[in-house]
């Protein structure tokens, strides 16, 4: 939508002006920063300005010795008064901007559809803005086709609706636009009426919106003409009453003396019609005899701009008034030859020093300008490089400035969007996929790995992700072999730009070596190494020191993020079965109480025991049990999906949550964990020993919706399977209900 502020100044936006709010091309960036080109100097500056100085000398010369000495009085005469005039035609041409503008404002409210559409609430809003907003508005209303007033800022005390009504509508007079005739309010506020029509979106007129502009807005900018001690300036309408007056506010809204005369002289002129001031020029300082010097502009001189056809400005002129004495006193004074002469004479030497300082100057505003759009964020536009001297130089160097600046700004940008981002997961999986992804993404990789130190293996754990770190493949490597064994011993970023003409990475490297280039950082945090994240690309040289330096920065935010869910996962798994915790699990029991509770989901939970544990340990001993405690995890793990979440219950028992699994459909996970240790080939010392494990199963919200009671449910189901045989599965449902307690099964 766009703002009355925007209409007013009569300036929208350029294109030029909104690419500063839009990022600049990475790649374009990259690409121009490779290929970047000298810069020759072709036409110095210094030839230049000698070619300038000889120009004016050689100018000067000629002309001393072409112009006779001659005083002409009436010619100085005239420039001043066409001085004047220029000076009234200006005043004039930005009153008639500010009713002009006034106008746009008024056309662009009346095809908001709140007026279209005679929203009283929404109308009253943008009145009082517009009024707030812009002082020439002293009253807005709108009314119906009817007359009738659908809202009005100021009731009107005037016949002047009524005359609008009967203009637009009565007469038939649908070029939608009306204007009243400069007049006064309680006789000395000067007021001007306009009036537009409405039309619905059938674009059927339905309405007209009316403003009073106070013409007293006119006022500061007659104030700041200055005329010498004798000179005034005021505004006048057809009748000669005063409309502003630069000196004497009490005359306005009455007849000047000096009006007919004025009047007179322009109605001679026929300006009004012709709007060629050369003949007003003329008659109004005809007679010697009126010792005033006039100059008069009216204000329809200049035409609307186009689309705003329709305003046509009142019968007004602007005058200024000074005495012949003072408005000719420096043409008195330059009479004589020699002054004349000298005068003339300057006025060629500008003339000529100005031709030649726009050339000079230009290629120095051009960068001004360049510079302070860069200063206002605009890193997307090029500085234009529009000369071949020194500052044609100074543009391609400062262009060159932009493109690094809008770099560091895109490397800035991506390092805290990245570092935000893994900050905020904690599962160490999913951040690994989530920084591999973001590394892939941000410096182009085909693909990269981190490798985390495991303490348990004493080697490098690698997670490597292809284009899309949506699936991970891993595997173990020694911390003594390969380039990434290096970079893991020596602490030492590498950058190889050309793999195969590297030696470094033969050196490391078995096999056959492929063309690329290769990133390879170490993990530190703390000045401790927790590993080593690598990127490549198939194609050589792609990766450059900046690529270089931006992986870096990354890695110093990964290496926190990865050391952070390190922490984390040690906080909530346990130390010998790298399950979840008790602790952990009864918190995600308790979320997964009240997500199902909120959705209607059913949720079930199996509960394990390793059949006869105790004497398992007391026979092999503890080391021994420990084993099968971690294989049995392992198989419990690998057979239920991977949102389920499998947890250490206590000693020989483990835990499983399947989040939306009814019991029925949980029967299946649990036989298969029981299938898979019940056939899992256990050895001690050699010999196969067997293990088997009984489960029990409870179902939210049908066993229970207490989370305590869901465990016990679980667990007398767990018992059920142990008084039944062992190796076996049960659900707390299938349970007679007079059994429904260990206490009752145990007799």
């Amino acid at each position: 939508m766009i703002k009355f502020t925007d209409l007013y100044r009569g300036v929208l936006m350029s294109k030029d002006e909104i690419k500063i709010f839009e990022k600049p091309s990475i790649a374009d960036i990259k690409e121009k920063l490779k290929n970047q080109r000298g810069f020759k100097v072709r036409f110095s500056m210094w030839k230049k300005f000698l070619m300038a100085f000889v120009t004016l000398i050689v100018g000067a010369v000629l002309l001393l010795g072409s112009i006779a000495i001659k005083s002409e009085k009436d010619v100085i005469q005239k420039k001043v008064i066409e001085s004047c005039f220029e000076i009234s035609d200006v005043i004039s041409h930005e009153i008639g901007q500010l009713l002009e503008n006034a106008n746009k404002i008024l056309i662009s409210t009346s095809k908001v559809p709140a007026v279209r559409s005679f929203d009283v609430a929404t109308l009253k809003a943008i009145f009082e803005s517009l009024l707030s907003s812009f002082k020439i508005f002293t009253r807005m209303a709108i009314i119906d086709i009817e007359g009738r007033e659908i809202y009005a800022t100021l009731h009107d005390t005037t016949p002047l609706t009524s005359k609008v009504l009967h203009s637009l509508i009565v007469k038939g007079n649908y070029n939608a636009y009306y204007q009243s005739d400069i007049y006064f309010v309680d006789g000395n506020l000067p007021t001007l009426t306009m009036a537009i029509l409405v039309r619905d979106s059938a674009f059927k007129v339905s309405g007209i919106l009316i403003a009073d502009l106070d013409l007293r807005m006119l006022w500061p900018i007659m104030d700041r003409v200055q005329l010498g001690k004798t000179g005034v300036s005021y505004i006048i309408n057809h009748e000669g009453y005063a409309v502003a007056h630069s000196t004497d506010k009490s005359k306005i809204g009455k007849k000047l003396s000096n009006a007919p005369f004025i009047l007179a002289k322009i109605g001679e002129s026929k300006i009004d019609a012709t709007r060629d001031s050369s003949a007003l020029k003329a008659i109004l300082n005809s007679s010697d005899e009126n010792h005033l010097l006039y100059a008069a502009s009216p204000l329809n001189k200049f035409k609307p701009a186009q689309n705003f056809s329709s305003i046509f400005f009142p019968p007004a002129y602007v005058i200024l008034e000074q005495t012949k004495q003072e408005a000719f006193l420096e043409a008195e004074l330059l009479q004589k030859q020699v002054w004349y002469f000298m005068f003339v004479c300057l006025i060629i030497a500008v003339i000529i020093a100005l031709i030649f300082s726009v050339s000079l100057t230009r290629p120095i505003f051009r960068l001004v300008e360049d510079a302070n759009r860069i200063s206002r964020g605009d890193l997307a536009t090029a500085v234009a490089v529009g000369a071949n001297d020194e500052v044609g130089e100074l543009a391609y160097n400062f262009d060159i400035m932009r493109q690094n600046l809008a770099y560091k700004v895109w490397e800035l940008e991506t390092i805290n969007e990245v570092g935000q981002k893994i900050s905020a997961v904690l599962n160490l999986e999913d951040l690994l996929k989530l920084i591999l992804s973001k590394y892939i993404e941000t410096i182009g990789a085909d693909r990269a790995s981190v490798m985390l130190f495991d303490e348990e293996t004493g080697k490098l754990t690698a997670s490597i992700a292809k284009v899309s770190a949506s699936d991970l493949e891993s595997y173990d490597v020694d911390v003594n072999e390969g380039l990434s064994g290096h970079v893991y011993q020596t602490g030492r970023p590498l950058l190889i730009k050309d793999a195969q003409n590297s030696e470094i990475l033969r050196k490391f490297k078995k096999g056959d070596i492929y063309p690329g280039t290769l990133i390879s950082v170490p993990l530190i945090v703390k000045e401790r190494i927790i590993g080593v994240v690598n990127a490549t690309k198939s194609v050589p040289d792609y990766f450059s020191d900046r690529e270089f330096s931006l992986f870096n920065s990354l890695s110093v935010q990964g290496a926190i993020a990865i050391d952070n869910a390190i922490l984390y996962k040690l906080a909530i798994t346990d130390g010998l079965t790298k399950l979840y915790l008790h602790r952990y699990f009864q918190q995600r029991l308790s979320n997964e109480l009240s997500r199902s509770e909120r959705y209607g989901y059913k949720f079930s939970l199996i509960l394990t025991d390793i059949d006869h544990f105790k004497k398992f340990n007391d026979t092999y001993g503890h080391q021994v049990g420990d084993q099968v405690l971690r294989e049995v995890a392992r198989l419990v793990q690998q057979s239920v999906r991977e949102v389920d979440i499998v947890a250490r219950y206590g000693g020989e028992e483990f835990i499983v949550i399947c989040p939306e699994k009814s019991n029925d459909e949980t029967v299946v996970p649990a036989e298969r964990i029981r299938k898979a240790i019940e056939s899992y080939d256990f050895r001690v010392n050699g010999a196969q020993v067997p293990i088997t494990i009984s489960l029990g199963v409870s179902e939210f919200p049908s066993d229970s919706k207490d989370k305590k009671d869901l465990i016990e449910c679980a667990d007398i189901a767990l018992y059920s399977s142990k008084q039944n045989g062992r190796n076996r599965c049960t659900r707390f449902c299938d349970i007679p209900a007079n059994m429904r307690s260990i206490k009752e099964m145990k007799h």
